[in-house]
């Protein structure tokens, strides 16, 4: 790497905000000029990450590069009452954002501040949210499902909706309910069912639409092969399951509930054992991953509201943010991979610079910064 940095990188590279309400979610605009966090008592803070004496990466003359904390405290937010009860999901739409509250609406939040409801999905209560390309989303109430788009599809499942997700592609919809998952075109044709006994959490697709995990209540994450149907279930998994993702490349599964980020490697037909990166926090486990969306990199974000960044096959990790606020809530990274948004259940939210210069080279070669001792994060 062209440079060594101590500090936990919030502090030489970023900014941060403390709020009265629980940070619930968070997301970036299609820009990446805008982060907005949505907080337990139903507002939408929407914060601007480039401000003049704001942080900068810079080359130096003789080679390598210089990280120029910032001069200026960080700015303002904007505060956007949206909901009577928590923000409960945010997702980035052109022009801002789009925010579902406990209450049941779902809102367009522009990047102004301006609010209206989601005329597709006002009719009725919306109870789960998901985006996908090219204008496309799909709202959850009960048993049916709304997607809305170029055209409107109502859906209707077997049970009580638990979890959605486009895929990459944007042609598919995966909806998940208690004891199955299927996987729908967005014209309304069933493509894929799978049972299985449970009621799923979450879901989360391969970049390339290959594969597809979910999360279950309880029990074991589970992967299918969409091309054949095969199921698989990792082995060795720690703890339970609360955040999970794959890789950029979609050779690599990490999941969260372990005192360490578990990984398992998806090229072998057989899943081998779990392998481990970061830090190792027996009283401050692990409770959120989210892989860069083009490097071989990991932010996990602890318990303890640590938030650091980690490389599958190395023990070296570099700290984002210091272990306060409470624990780790959301990490969102912005489209091209240049900042990360991390917020704890404490209210503290935070934004970090991470140019691409930062990290040439470590795609092969291992993650940024010095090699850490691997002692536990303080708690």
């Amino acid at each position: 790497m062209p440079i060594d940095i101590h500090p936990p990188l919030i502090d030489l590279l970023g900014g941060r905000w403390r709020f009265e309400a629980p940070v619930t979610a968070a997301a970036w605009s299609h820009d990446g000029l805008i982060a907005a966090f949505g907080l337990g008592d139903g507002t939408v803070v929407l914060a601007r990450t480039r401000w003049p004496g704001g942080p900068e990466v810079r080359a130096r003359a003789s080679g390598g590069l210089e990280v120029v904390p910032p001069t200026v405290p960080s700015p303002p937010v904007s505060c956007v009452a949206a909901h009577k009860g928590a923000c409960c999901i945010l997702a980035a739409e052109p022009g801002g954002f789009l925010s579902l509250g406990a209450d049941g609406t779902v809102l367009h939040v522009a990047a102004d501040g301006q609010v209206e409801k989601d005329a597709g999905l006002a009719g009725s209560r919306v109870e789960l949210l998901a985006c996908g390309d090219a204008g496309w989303c799909a709202g959850a109430a009960g048993r049916e499902v709304t997607l809305t788009g170029p055209s409107q599809t109502v859906l209707t499942l077997p049970r009580e909706v638990s979890a959605m997700a486009f895929d990459p592609a944007g042609r598919q919809c995966a909806v998940a309910y208690q004891d199955g998952v299927d996987v729908w075109s967005l014209d309304g044709a069933l493509l894929h069912r799978w049972r299985f006994h449970d009621v799923p959490r979450a879901l989360a697709w391969s970049p390339e639409s290959a594969r597809l995990a979910l999360a279950p209540g309880v029990g074991e994450l589970r992967i299918w092969r969409i091309s054949n149907g095969l199921e698989f279930v990792p082995r060795g998994q720690s703890g339970g399951v609360g955040s999970f993702g794959f890789s950029a490349d979609g050779r690599l599964l990490a999941a969260s509930g372990a005192p360490r980020v578990q990984y398992w490697r998806l090229d072998p037909l057989a899943l081998g054992l779990p392998e481990a990166c970061g830090l190792s926090s027996h009283r401050a486990p692990v409770c959120t991953v989210a892989f860069h969306p083009t490097r071989t990199l990991i932010a996990a974000g602890y318990e303890s509201g640590a938030v650091l960044l980690c490389r599958p096959g190395s023990d070296d990790v570099l700290f984002v943010k210091g272990p306060d606020g409470g624990a780790t809530s959301t990490i969102a990274w912005s489209v091209d991979g240049e900042k990360v948004a991390v917020a704890t259940k404490g209210g503290e939210a935070g934004v970090v610079l991470l140019p691409n210069s930062l990290f040439r080279g470590v795609a092969d070669s291992g993650s940024p910064g010095e090699r850490s001792r691997r002692t536990e994060p303080r708690t």
